[in-house]
């Protein structure tokens, strides 16, 4: 006996039918997973703001910058951050409030494990020597859990600031940016160190020479084109040409030999878009000041 075929329904047709319609029982479980992306996708909005908990985040050594202010404010100038340079005395000045509200909220809980154990058991308490205790034994239930509801809305409150002032130390420490290698120079003058062609200055005999720059070279030999980059992308930029592009990607394929042979690092090609919480994460804050965009965000429609 043949089987019973099913009938044709063509494929936009089947994306349209609900999922319980074109799943078998035992794939229940995928068909959950596939209901719980399609609900994912409906709220692709919240997902931008919501980074997930296991979500790599960035590592910042606060510690570090507490303890040297003056180090990393140092930095800040020689690099050129005035504005981050005020950071590291703001970090620790919130630090120092947060400290105060730790200390702020653990008198709270004592106070509050108190009444609750007293409101648990009026014969919990201690030694009646004890003022504090004593004090609360005086108490009528309704009072102690006045007081009660008190202490949590105060702690709450404390809470929420200790909150707020953590959220704000990293924020400032996220801007701080990384200690300068201790093998970069230093200050704004170059150090000559030696000539890779010939001295700068022409000899006598020389003089007579007409000077030529990259510029006249490349256009005369035709490996770059000034005027069709000029209309495309605006004055400065240029095409390179024949054997002026064959020469780039030779530049390139050298350094990435000399890196994977003999540095040790391996080739990777990444994706063309991240998460933005993975962006934040790797600390990439460039100074842009005419509104340049060096990451573009892709809205979601």
């Amino acid at each position: 006996m043949k089987s019973a075929r099913r009938p044709f329904t063509c494929l936009q047709c089947l994306r349209k039918l609900p999922v319980q319609a074109t799943t078998r029982p035992f794939h229940a479980a995928a068909a959950s997973r596939l209901r719980a992306t399609d609900t994912a996708a409906a709220t692709v909005s919240d997902s931008l703001v919501r980074v997930p908990p296991s979500a790599p985040k960035a590592n910042i050594d606060i510690k570090h910058i507490r303890q040297n202010p003056t180090l990393h404010e140092e930095n800040c100038l020689a690099r050129n951050y005035k504005t981050q340079s005020t950071y590291p005395a703001r970090i620790n000045l919130l630090f120092d409030q947060w400290q105060q509200r730790q200390r702020e909220g653990r008198s709270v809980r004592e106070r509050s494990n108190l009444i609750r154990r007293q409101i648990a058991n009026p014969g919990s308490t201690l030694a009646d020597s004890d003022t504090t205790n004593a004090a609360l034994k005086d108490l009528s239930r309704e009072q102690l859990l006045e007081e009660a509801r008190a202490l949590k809305a105060q702690l709450s409150a404390i809470e929420a600031d200790e909150a707020r002032l953590t959220a704000e130390i990293e924020a400032l420490a996220l801007a701080v940016p990384n200690l300068t290698s201790e093998q970069t120079p230093l200050g704004e003058e170059p150090l000559l160190l030696s000539y890779i062609n010939d001295h700068p200055e022409p000899s006598p005999q020389q003089s007579d020479r007409v000077w030529r720059s990259h510029v006249h070279i490349g256009t005369e030999l035709g490996l770059m084109d000034f005027a069709a980059a000029g209309t495309t992308s605006g004055w400065g930029w240029y095409y390179l040409l024949g054997d002026g592009a064959r020469l780039e990607q030779a530049l390139v394929q050298y350094a990435l030999a000399v890196a994977t042979r003999h540095r040790g690092w391996q080739m990777v090609a990444p994706p063309s878009m991240v998460y933005s919480h993975i962006a934040a994460a790797c600390s990439f804050q460039p100074r842009d000041a005419g509104g340049e965009q060096q990451i573009y965000a892709i809205a979601q429609s």
